[in-house]
């Protein structure tokens, strides 16, 4: 089983028929799902390696953006100063911080 975030997305596979029937999200991803949005679980980036203990406010659920050009040290700014406040945010000073030192890099 996968459950992880990659680019702006979730990934998240399942070797079981439900799975494979549906085409999609079974009963043990929702069950991913749901522990990761009380808390319960720590998920982790594929490509930047940061771990999320709840869905962040940037994440998109409807289908993968190709983030395979960026590196995943510029991925990382991309997601922290560019999606950080996007839907609910409890650390604007940080966002505010990146955004000003992305400024000063030309980023």
């Amino acid at each position: 089983m996968t459950f992880a975030i990659e680019g702006e997305t979730v990934v998240a596979e399942c070797d079981c028929a439900g799975y494979q029937y549906h085409d999609g999200w079974c009963a043990h991803v929702a069950s991913l799902w749901w522990r990761w949005s009380t808390g319960e679980i720590v998920v982790s980036h594929l490509d930047t390696g940061r771990e999320y203990e709840q869905p962040p406010a940037w994440l998109e659920l409807d289908g993968r953006t190709d983030f395979h050009a960026l590196t995943s040290a510029e991925l990382d700014v991309y997601l922290t100063c560019e999606r950080a406040d996007v839907g609910v945010t409890h650390d604007l000073p940080r966002v505010a911080r990146c955004r000003d030192r992305c400024r000063r890099c030309d980023r």
